[in-house]
């Protein structure tokens, strides 16, 4: 989490720059759902999500999943 606040305090400070690029952001969500379903079963959690074939973005790829692997994670903290 704290590397997270750096981050964004590098990212709006300007010391980082974002690399934006076009990625499918379903193939990403997918990703991160495997990943988080092992610790959901050892806690008794259903996560899921209805998504549809593909949906392009443009976002930086990194970025973007530290964000969305956070509220994951915080979704089986809480």
């Amino acid at each position: 989490m704290l590397g997270n606040l750096v981050d964004a305090m590098r990212l709006d400070g300007g010391m980082i720059q974002p690399r934006v690029a076009q990625f499918d952001l379903v193939e990403l969500m997918r990703e991160l759902l495997n990943s988080i379903s092992l610790e959901a079963q050892r806690q008794n959690v259903t996560v899921s999500a209805t998504l549809p074939e593909t949906c392009f973005v443009q976002s930086d790829p990194i970025f973007l999943r530290r964000i969305l692997s956070n509220v994951l994670s915080n979704v089986l903290k809480h």
